[in-house]
């Protein structure tokens, strides 16, 4: 009876089926789909995320949705930082010893007592003594400032347990959410001047957000501001010598976009995904370019790069002579990308030699 006791007070932390996350240039969201779950089940959250913030929908009605105090994920990260943070306190129980001893042996009471004589005879031995002591000091000082630094580099994420409820055993389940995503753009652009060919990749390295791992992951990239604005904001004319109006309250946010692609729960992948089977696409809509990434892993915490879109476009090589601006020749290439290049920093080589870096982008057909 006390197992099943003990079982029953703590809720299983799901496991999503699919994951998808969007990635705009100011805000990201997940959206996690979930098959066959028990009436009771709980997920952990970012600390940041709010109540308010949580989407839920799912095959049954949900009954309850609750928020837990935010904790600290005891993962070998939190381990670490704990041990970190008691050999800190020892060091510093040391340091307070050793400061302690240091005003002892400068304020030594028998010394005043004792002759010149004395006082010659045994000055050697207090020499090491002090000496002794300050060394000590001086290492204990430095041990606690390279720990301090290195538990300041130490990232603890602090999560919050989700605890839902519904009246029934829901088939399917869909909990979006926001989440704070590491991200970064970079391409490759390589000219093969001989064979007249500009290669271009354009790669994306992103960071799981979450302390778990995520399988069966789509990572959907806009190139454009998330905004829940569904409507322009009201017009309120003013005239001149007329009484300013009454501000009026502005029509509601929308809670959260909707995933712009079917997130129908698919079955587990048999084998674990590796970065070759990834699948990326281009996706035009009518608001603009859209990127998708498909078939990633991505354990807990880690981070992995991606190609997102490569292009090998036919180009017009010439050399370019700025005598009046500068001495330097330039290799210049004319090409049209067929997608949008997004605006990032840029590796140039040409015919395998490493040019530089600059910050590009191009549209398609530019």
């Amino acid at each position: 009876m006390r197992e099943i006791a003990l079982v029953s007070a703590f809720a299983l932390i799901a496991s999503a089926e699919s994951n998808l996350i969007e990635i705009y240039k100011n805000a990201s969201f997940i959206h996690q789909n979930f098959s066959n779950q028990k009436s009771e089940f709980s997920l952990n959250l970012p600390d940041f995320v709010e109540l308010e913030d949580i989407d839920v929908a799912a095959s049954c009605e949900l009954v309850s949705l609750n928020l837990n105090e935010a904790k600290p994920a005891e993962n070998e990260v939190y381990a670490q930082f704990k041990q970190n943070e008691k050999e800190l306190g020892e060091l510093n129980d040391k340091l307070n010893a050793l400061n302690s001893k240091n005003a002892f042996l400068n304020n030594f009471p028998a010394f005043k007592e004792q002759s010149v004589a004395n006082l010659d005879a045994d000055g050697d031995k207090f020499y090491e003594a002090v000496l002794k002591n300050i060394v000590q000091i001086s290492q204990t000082k430095k041990q606690i400032d390279e720990l301090k630094k290195k538990m300041g580099a130490t990232e603890v994420k602090n999560f919050q347990k989700l605890d839902l409820k519904f009246e029934c055993d829901p088939k399917q389940v869909k909990i979006s959410y926001p989440v704070s995503v590491s991200v970064n753009l970079k391409n490759k652009i390589h000219a093969d001047v001989a064979k007249g060919k500009v290669e271009i990749s354009q790669n994306l390295t992103v960071t799981n957000p979450l302390g778990i791992d995520l399988n069966s992951l789509t990572i959907a990239l806009y190139p454009f501001y998330y905004s829940s604005n569904l409507t322009p904001a009201p017009f309120y004319p003013r005239y001149e010598g007329k009484p300013a109006p009454r501000n009026m309250m502005p029509l509601a946010a929308a809670p959260m976009m909707e995933a712009s692609a079917d997130m129908a729960p698919r079955k587990a992948y048999a084998k674990k995904n590796s970065v070759k089977d990834v699948q990326a696409s281009n996706e035009q809509n009518a608001l603009a370019n859209a990127w998708r990434i498909e078939g990633v892993s991505l354990k807990a915490d880690e981070t992995a790069d991606f190609a997102y879109d490569k292009q090998s476009l036919d180009a017009k090589f010439d050399l370019v002579i700025d005598g009046y601006g500068s001495a330097g020749a330039f290799v210049r290439a004319a090409f049209k990308p067929e997608r949008s290049i997004e605006g990032a920093q840029s590796e140039f080589k040409i015919d395998g030699i490493n040019i530089g870096k600059r910050y590009v982008g191009y549209a398609a057909g530019e």
